[in-house]
């Protein structure tokens, strides 16, 4: 079932795709940190070739994060995934999945591949070189059936704390059950 949610979230990205397109000259000038953050990073790809797609951050690399991550840079978007779990990072930096899909593990390999997958645990880095922020993070049932939403509070603590080094605005998406 596909929630009206995940539809608004989907045509939202398509919007600001087409607005983050770079300017006339190739460069982008949305006072990003593109060139320090993105190249300490391992971003590969050339300061203008960014400006084409709208980088996203991706927080939480479980089953909905790490399809999202995968599935963004298939279709050509720079995606910055953020977990706590550096076991995570680090599998999915070899281009492996941490999660069973059937199609999954090529697709990561690919994405991964393609360079335009970079993985940190640092929010701030991730907060300052993005434009759109999905959070992923799990919601499990707490003992006593209610949702334990330490992880999401947690993510979003972090975030706010970010974007008070933001100068221009930033989208968040929540993807996780709240």
């Amino acid at each position: 079932v596909i929630s009206l949610a995940s539809i608004a979230a989907c045509a939202f990205l398509l919007w600001i795709t087409n607005r983050a397109r770079a300017p006339a000259g190739g460069d982008n000038t949305t006072g990003h940190v593109w060139d320090e953050d993105l190249r300490e990073m391992n971003n590969p790809l050339p300061r203008w070739w960014v400006g084409l797609f709208v980088v996203t951050t991706v927080f939480g690399l479980g089953y909905v994060g790490a399809v999202s991550l995968a599935c963004l840079a298939r279709d050509g978007h720079q995606v910055i995934g953020v977990d706590v779990d550096q076991a995570k990072l680090d599998l999915i930096a070899a281009g492996k999945t941490p999660v069973v899909e059937e199609g999954m593990v090529d697709l990561m390999a690919a994405s991964v591949g393609s360079g335009r997958v970079t993985l940190t645990r640092d929010t701030r880095k991730a907060i300052l070189n993005s434009e759109v922020s999905l959070i992923c993070v799990g919601t499990p049932s707490a003992p006593n059936g209610s949702q334990d939403q330490s992880a999401m509070l947690r993510v979003a603590r972090d975030i706010g704390t970010a974007l008070r080094d933001r100068a221009d605005g930033h989208v968040v998406v929540f993807r996780s059950t709240l």
